[in-house]
């Protein structure tokens, strides 16, 4: 007979290195970036970016920017940054639970 896992949150692993950068204060950080197509300036496109970072100074988004204008033929036009919910306590209760 298979064995049916339940479609929840319960069976999900989390991964440590994200729930200890959130315990450091860091928050979800979606960055929307907008870029110059480099065969056509005239247009731009935009690429999503998202990772834990540490607000309000960014360093792994400004690394990431850094990386793009050395790395990317796109020139950068703008970013627009959304941030997510710091942890709560009972998200802190959630993840404890589960990784036991």
């Amino acid at each position: 007979m298979p064995v049916l896992n339940p479609p929840n949150s319960v069976n999900k692993i989390y991964d440590t290195s994200d729930f200890s950068d959130a315990l450091e204060g860091c928050a979800l950080t979606t960055a929307e970036i907008f870029y110059h197509l480099p065969d056509h300036p005239v247009f731009i496109q935009s690429y999503l970016w998202q990772d834990f970072d540490l607000p309000p100074t960014f360093p792994r988004l400004t690394d990431f920017l850094i990386f793009w204008g050395r790395s990317i033929d796109g020139k950068l036009h703008s970013v627009r940054i959304a941030i997510g919910d710091h942890l709560v306590p009972n998200d802190l209760i959630a993840k404890v639970i589960v990784s036991l």
